[in-house]
Order: C-alpha cells, then sequence, then structure tokens
C-alpha cells in the first residue's frame, strides 16, 4: 500500500512538473530572429540560432532580437564653433548581427531598447561632435560640406556600433535647421561674404586687364622703337649712298617687267627724278 501512494506522489509530481515547466523545456526561435537567453542578469548570455531547441533549462530567462533591417530617424540638437544652435536630421539603416546579439543584450537589455540605449546616442554623440569642429553654422548648408560631414558620420557611427553588434548600412543626413533669427544672421553672414567675394574677383580682374595692357603698351613701345631705329639706319644708308636708291629703282623696274600685265612708260632722257635714263634709240 506504501509503494503504491509513492509512486502516485510521484506521478502527481511529475505532472505538475510538467504544467508548470512543460512550456519552458523547449524553445522555439523564429525566422530572422535570434534569441539571447541567461539565468540571471550577471551570467554570461547564449546565443540561440532559428530554430527548435529542446531542451533548454526551463530556468532560463530570454530574449528575442529581430535581426532584419531596421530604419529610424533622429533629429539631433548640435551647434558649430559659432555657437549658434541648430538641428540635423538624420536618417539610417541597421540591423543586429545573428552572432553578436550577446553584445546586443549586454548593451541594451531589451530589444525594443535597441534605439534608445545604443543607436540614438551614439548617432547624437558622433554628430555633435563633428558639427562642434565645423567654424561656421553656414557651413553645413553648403552641398560641397555635406557628403563629407556624412561620410565621417557614418564611418564613425558604424565603428561604434559594431563593438556593440549592430551593422550600420546606411546613413543619411538630412535637413539642417536653425531657429528664424539664426536663420537670418547665417544669411547676412553669407550675402556678406559673397559680396567680398565678388568684388574680389572683380578686382583681380581688373589687375589682369591692367596688366595685360601694360604687356601691350610694352610692345608697341619695342616695335616703335624698332621701326624707328628701321628708318634712322636707312636714311643713314642713304646719306651715305646715293646710287642705292637708283639700285632699288632698277630692281623695281626689273620685278615690273617681268610681269605680263604691267606696263612700262619711257620718260626723256633729260626727265630728273629716281628712275634711270633710258636711252632714246
Amino acid at each position: 500500500m506504501k509503494r503504491k501512494i509513492f509512486w502516485f506522489l510521484v506521478l502527481v509530481a511529475v505532472i505538475a512538473l510538467g504544467i508548470l515547466f512543460g512550456g519552458r523545456l523547449f524553445k522555439v526561435v523564429p525566422a530572422d530572429h535570434v534569441a539571447v537567453a541567461a539565468l540571471t542578469p550577471r551570467s554570461t548570455p547564449r546565443v540561440y540560432e532559428p530554430r527548435l531547441h529542446i531542451p533548454v533549462n526551463p530556468l532560463l530567462q530570454w530574449h528575442l532580437f529581430d535581426t532584419r533591417e531596421t530604419a529610424q530617424a533622429l533629429s539631433v540638437a548640435v551647434a558649430a564653433q559659432d555657437q549658434i544652435p541648430s538641428r540635423i536630421d538624420v536618417s539610417l539603416r541597421y540591423r543586429i548581427l545573428p552572432d553578436r546579439a550577446a553584445d546586443v543584450f549586454e548593451g541594451a537589455g531589451r530589444s525594443d531598447q535597441v534605439q534608445a540605449r545604443l543607436v540614438e546616442p551614439a548617432v547624437a554623440e558622433v554628430v555633435a561632435d563633428l558639427a562642434g569642429q565645423i567654424a561656421r553654422t553656414e557651413d553645413l548648408y553648403q552641398e560641397a560640406s555635406q557628403p563629407p560631414f556624412q561620410e565621417r558620420l557614418a564611418q564613425r557611427v558604424a565603428d561604434r556600433l559594431r563593438a556593440h553588434g549592430v551593422l550600420i548600412e546606411e546613413v543619411r543626413v538630412g535637413e539642417v535647421r536653425l531657429p528664424a533669427l539664426a536663420l537670418s544672421a547665417v544669411q547676412e553672414s553669407r550675402d556678406r561674404r559673397r559680396i567680398a567675394s565678388e568684388q574680389q574677383q572683380r578686382l583681380a580682374q581688373a589687375e589682369a586687364d591692367l596688366a595685360i595692357a601694360r604687356t601691350e603698351a610694352e610692345q608697341i613701345r619695342v616695335l616703335a622703337e624698332a621701326r624707328a631705329e628701321e628708318i634712322r639706319i636707312l636714311s643713314q644708308a642713304l646719306g651715305e649712298h646715293p646710287g642705292f636708291l637708283r639700285y632699288e629703282a632698277l630692281r623695281t623696274l626689273q620685278r615690273i617687267a617681268q610681269d605680263p600685265a604691267a606696263k612700262i612708260y619711257i620718260v626723256p632722257g633729260d626727265a630728273t627724278g629716281l628712275l634711270p635714263r633710258l636711252p632714246a634709240d
């Protein structure tokens, strides 16, 4: 009788344990997820991949993490070195690395805390630090400065979050927003810089035109001096050799005679002038 009572109590205990822990003796991890389980918050967590796990310790505390891509947008308060307050909109896409889910668990605690405890603080700190390295807030509006800013932001955020098991797929810098008064001050500063740049360009163009004019004047002066020297030499040659001019006239007559279309006029033998006297017969 006692033996029957013993086995009855054992059966009741097994049924009670089955009712109490039956659903905790196995764990189904769905696709595109990983599970992190630990006995206590201080114990070393273990990562379980997507499948049926049986048997498992019924005392484990389970945390599911979605490993699919997640999109997030946030607005970060920043200030450049000119201390004008502004906000930068940042959008990013990221996902949890399955084999690093234990690191995510240690950094965030729960899946619904990944954004608040890991992603947002990392992005906000990096954006504020990069903006603080810029001299003027207006530089954030310049299209030429945004790609380098975005590239450095993406690299630093990716390096920081990878250490916590989060892979950054893309980071984009959106609108830079300023208060109305600050926006007006930035616009006035940009206008002053634009006017100064235009004046500098006009001054440089005037200096270039002046240099060209001086060069052309110098060329004219050199040509004039050369022409004057040529005339002086020719005049001196004519004065020293009177027959030179008649010699040149004969050469001209020879060239005219060789041209079929040219006409030769015979002048009287007693004519005076540059042309030589020709015999009458």
